[in-house]
């Protein structure tokens, strides 16, 4: 099948297939193991000067095509999976929004909202299921074997990412693309940095100002900060990085400004720092199902600051 898969791929690029090579293509695509795909595909892309565009590129472009031949007869089927979108818990759906073109594609648009001091989780269209911590927002295309887009505005989310060979899964994070067939992992965006843990499979992290994409692994943590077009890794902790799941919050040698904001979206509060040059100084410490007061109080106590309720707010001094 190797042999088979390799030839039909070399003469879709080149223009060469006809309607039932097409088929057969497809079909060897959906029962292709993704390593194996990945490796097929950077066959022709390693060397070359446009290596910003991996292999996951070239398969969208093959299965939209594919997907173009028999778009009229799917339709029906397409709403019906469209329609399936389950949002569970404190989830906030808004702004779904329905076209048509001329073409007959229907796009769907959907935006979830946590509000601070809440979490949910979400099951999109395609069986992938998304948990939200407290003050995400993101927004979703879902069309199961056309295209999978989510956009992460703020926030943190945990995807458990449905296996499908045909459809890459694409998640965009201030300026830079998280790129999946199925796998398990987590993203968090914070005011200077996106970070991304992965926990099984294999994501092709992108970014316009980054040299080259980088792919991850099982067991490794991206930290890419957009203003100096740094990416780092290191190996991730399911404790550290997807420990909120479970009621974990967790702190490793985070700027206080990073930890006040997670403090807010953890209890719903305002929090207002009013020394600013503290806000670079590292925090660690784990709390599990602590009150707001027990986790500032412990805080405080190691890190010698102090804080006051005014009003609505928490004034940490």
């Amino acid at each position: 099948m190797a042999n088979t898969i390799d030839i039909l791929y070399q003469r879709y690029l080149r223009g060469e297939l006809s309607a039932e090579e097409l088929e057969e293509f497809r079909q060897l695509v959906a029962e292709t193991a993704d390593d194996d795909l990945w490796d097929l595909m950077c066959l022709d892309f390693v060397n070359a000067s446009e290596a910003t565009q991996m292999p996951f590129d070239a398969k969208q472009r093959v299965l939209e095509n594919i997907e173009r031949e028999t778009k009229t007869q799917r339709k029906s089927f397409k709403l019906r999976y469209v329609a399936a979108a389950i949002v569970l818990l404190f989830v906030m759906i808004g702004g779904y929004t329905w076209y048509a073109m001329s073409n007959a594609t229907v796009r769907h648009y959907a935006t979830i909202t946590v509000k601070p001091g809440q979490k949910a989780s979400a099951v999109l269209p395609d069986g992938t299921r998304i948990d939200l911590n407290g003050g995400t927002n993101l927004c979703y295309d879902v069309v199961p074997g056309e295209r999978r887009e989510v956009v992460l505005n703020s926030g943190e989310a945990f995807f458990d990412v449905a296996k499908d060979a045909n459809c890459p899964f694409h998640v965009r994070v201030k300026g830079m693309q998280v790129e999946v067939l199925g796998t398990r992992f987590n993203v968090k965006t914070t005011r200077e940095r996106v970070e991304t843990a992965l926990f099984s499979g294999a994501v092709r992290l992108t970014a316009n100002n980054l040299n080259r994409p980088y792919r991850m692994k099982p067991g490794q943590k991206a930290v890419y900060t957009a203003d100096t077009a740094a990416l780092r890794c290191m190996p991730n902790d399911l404790h550290r990085d997807a420990g909120w799941k479970e009621g974990y919050l967790v702190f490793s040698s985070t700027p206080l400004d990073d930890v006040l904001q997670q403090i807010a979206n953890w209890y719903g509060v305002q929090l207002q720092l009013a020394r600013p040059r503290i806000g670079g100084d590292l925090l660690t410490g784990s709390f599990y199902n602590e009150t707001l007061e027990s986790v500032l109080h412990s805080l405080s106590m190691q890190y010698g600051f102090t804080y006051r309720k005014q009003g609505d707010k928490i004034i940490v001094e």
